[in-house]
This record gives structure tokens, sequence and C-alpha cells, in this order.
């Protein structure tokens, strides 16, 4: 009887376990993506102020 109860919490602790590994391949996959538009916005605003400097 303990037997089954172990391996329904150990059943139970795997798909907690698979949950939490998907959240943090989403949050990586954001992660990697924030990077991405900061690093766009960082070049656009170079050009920006390179356009308004050549501008003045």
């Amino acid at each position: 009887m303990k037997l089954r109860i172990f391996d329904k919490y150990m059943v139970e602790n795997q798909n907690i376990g698979k949950q939490l590994n998907k959240i943090t391949l989403d949050n990586n996959k954001s992660l990697s993506d924030n990077k991405n538009l900061i690093d766009e916005n960082k070049k656009l605003t170079k050009k920006l102020l390179i356009n308004v400097i050549i501008g003045i």
C-alpha cells in the first residue's frame, strides 16, 4: 500500500518536473526574444540619433 502511494507521488512529481521544464524553456525563449528586441531597439535608436545629427 505504501509503495502504491509512493508511486503515485513519483508520477505526480515527474509531471510537475515536466511542467517546470516547459516553463523554463518558454522563459528562456522569451528572454532570448527580449534580448533580440533590445538589440534591434539599440540599432534603430543609433540610426535615429545619426539622422537627427545629420539633419541639424
